[in-house]
């Protein structure tokens, strides 16, 4: 029966772990400071996910809730050749909502995109939300919203690629193994709706 409520077509046992630890995850940022998620504090969070995440994922098998490491394509390519300070992309985008996503695997975009950034490791990885709260509580905070669109810059000061996709936001533990699996990710609009946000073209 319980199944049922299940909106998605995933495993039951699987579908309660993942939401299980999530609400975890979740009930411990309610209570932790909004601050801590600001793009600015990119140079804390990097580090952190590049050196912690790795060895976190071998050591658990390569668990899909701690994929360290992930691939961008370049059909997910916002912008090329930024010409501005990553310091710089991050105060613009913090304007349109967006925060840093600390627990986020960590990209690289693969080598045939031929952008700045090309085969590396990215720089920073940010979302912002929209879309319904649960059960319609317009109180709980935005981070709580269905969905989000997600992206990660690469590249140097002055040559940055953006990159961006929409999806379901794992900050929900009804939604972050859906995540996981890729369930009604969406490429096309996350770049589209990345590229109105710094009011760019999209390629």
């Amino acid at each position: 029966m319980i199944e049922t409520l299940i909106p998605y077509d995933v495993d039951l046992a699987a579908f309660v772990a993942v939401g299980a630890l999530v609400g975890l995850l979740s009930a411990a940022r309610m209570h932790a400071s909004d601050r801590w998620w600001c793009p600015d504090l990119a140079w804390f969070w990097w580090p952190l996910r590049r050196f912690v995440l790795p060895p976190v994922d071998a050591a658990l098998g390569h668990l899909p809730l701690v994929m360290a490491k992930t691939r961008v394509r370049d059909n997910e390519i916002v912008a090329t050749e930024l010409d501005v300070t990553h310091e710089e992309y991050l105060e613009r985008v913090t304007r349109t909502g967006y925060e840093a996503q600390p627990l986020a695997s960590i990209a690289r975009l693969e080598e045939s995109a031929d952008v700045a950034g090309a085969g590396q490791l990215e720089r920073s990885s940010i979302a912002r939300y929209h879309g319904p709260k649960p059960f319609g509580l317009e109180g709980l905070p935005d981070w709580l919203r269905r969905y989000q669109v997600h992206r990660r810059v690469y590249g140097e000061d002055g040559n940055l690629t953006d990159t961006a996709h929409h999806e379901l936001n794992p900050w929900r533990p009804d939604l972050a193994l859906p995540h996981l699996l890729a369930i009604g990710l969406d490429v096309h609009r996350g770049v589209e709706i990345a590229a109105d946000d710094l009011y760019i073209e999209s390629q």
